[in-house]
């Protein structure tokens, strides 16, 4: 009986877990921070996002210990696949972003909200990928007018 819970407990440990219909992805970082499998459908102002979304929308350490401790890969028209050391993956496709047209802008780079601690609701990191897995960017700025992608987390 003992080695079937152990053997339970393995496999286990190698699936993704799923919460309320999303798949949350353990990319074996530091903080245990677990990541959506794929982004949240549409667009987000940062009003609209931080409203929806709050404390699911990642932080800049959070983004940025996932860009630093995991392979970051082309992975063409899909958008850029971050591998983690434990195996597992996700791939964070590039929408682009949209401003007050509501056309999709930049199709070739993924435009993300990122949570923003501070108070000030002039302001908002987001983050910046593109199809170089070296080259990618947290930003301050205001961009309440545009419109991004959300990829949340589980913390």
């Amino acid at each position: 009986m003992k080695r079937i819970i152990a053997l339970a407990l393995c496999i286990c440990a190698f699936m993704p877990i799923v919460h309320a219909e999303k798949v949350w992805v353990d990319m074996g970082l530091p903080s245990g921070t677990l990541w959506a499998s794929e982004p949240e459908e549409g667009f987000y102002s940062y009003s609209e996002a931080m409203e929806q979304f709050g404390t699911g929308i990642p932080t800049k350490w959070q983004w940025q210990e996932l860009m630093k401790n995991c392979c970051l890969l082309n992975a063409g028209d899909k958008g850029l696949e971050v591998k983690s050391k434990n195996g597992s993956s996700i791939v964070i496709p590039f929408h682009g972003w949209i401003f007050k047209n509501g056309k999709p802008q930049n199709k070739e780079n993924g435009y993300y909200r990122v949570f923003n601690t501070h108070d000030e609701k002039k302001s908002a990191w987001y983050v910046l990928l593109d199809n170089d897995p070296t080259d990618y960017e947290l930003t301050w700025t205001y961009k309440e007018s545009y419109k991004m992608s959300v990829l949340l987390v589980n913390k």
